[in-house]
């Protein structure tokens, strides 16, 4: 079976969106090695200072912000990985230069923080569609990037759809998405990105979009990592809480599962 025994999308209290100061890098290996975790990352919100356009909220946390970290703590047991969260706002807007790429084990994308309105999505409501257009847009335009995939994960795929939350708009994006994504899915797999398997953002009774589109994305030979997206100490449980079901039903194995170059 795919093992449920790491954690590679996690936020300290260094991260704005954390209020919870008790989310420390000690706090996160104590986690694990209670959990029995191999691996574990640390992936606070990082923009890159050489990289214009930062929003407000994202200018203080730089990278010499999130190596406040550093050193991380140290275990024979758990392999603790030093990453970020760093932003995509389209076109070839990343927030992280390559040569800086050079200071992480790992690095997650995120394609569709569309919550950021005004600077991730346009100020003005899209219908649910609208959201579809600019969600596959995103991906497709990442994806073009010359970047080292195989350091990278694609973090929350499919969430923060801003309009209709519930579970009715949830089912149309994933019954929508499965023909028009695959080939994006077959070139994710060829450049060897992880997905992030988030066990905040899917929700076990929504399971049959899940596995749809998910499924979808195993068949096109991608491979997938778990992330918490915990920003405080209980939310790290989600993991053991949200995903075994998903796993499961999937039906995901060892072979399925990624884990960046070098690790």
């Amino acid at each position: 079976m795919f093992p449920i025994n790491h954690d590679l999308h996690c936020h300290t209290f260094l991260s704005s969106c954390s209020e919870d100061e008790n989310q420390t890098p000690q706090a996160m290996m104590n986690h694990a090695e209670r959990c029995g975790y191999d691996v574990i990352a640390i992936t606070d919100h990082t923009w890159d200072a050489d990289v214009p356009g930062a929003s407000g909220w994202y200018r203080p946390q730089d990278i010499a912000h999130g190596r406040q970290a550093l050193p991380l703590p140290e275990s024979d047991r758990v392999k603790f990985l030093f990453g970020c969260e760093t932003e995509f706002i389209g076109g070839k807007t990343l927030a992280m230069t390559r040569e800086h790429m050079d200071l992480y084990d790992i690095v997650l994308i995120p394609t569709n923080h569309f919550h950021m309105r005004g600077f991730c999505s346009p100020s003005e409501n899209l219908s649910l569609a609208g959201y579809h257009a600019l969600q596959y847009a995103r991906l497709r335009d990442a994806l073009d990037l010359d970047l080292p995939w195989k350091k990278i994960g694609l973090a929350h795929l499919f969430s923060y759809i801003p309009e209709g939350n519930g579970d009715s708009a949830f089912r149309n994006t994933y019954l929508a998405l499965e023909g028009a994504y695959f080939e994006l899915f077959r070139r994710m797999a060829e450049i060897g990105v992880g997905v992030e398997l988030n066990a905040s953002d899917l929700p076990k009774k929504r399971l049959p979009y899940i596995v749809k589109i998910y499924g979808a994305m195993k068949a096109a030979g991608c491979r997938f990592y778990c992330g918490s997206d915990a920003h405080s100490v209980p939310a790290m449980d989600n993991i053991g809480q949200n995903l075994p079901e998903i796993v499961g039903a999937l039906g995901l194995e060892e072979s399925d599962r990624w884990l960046p170059q070098g690790v």
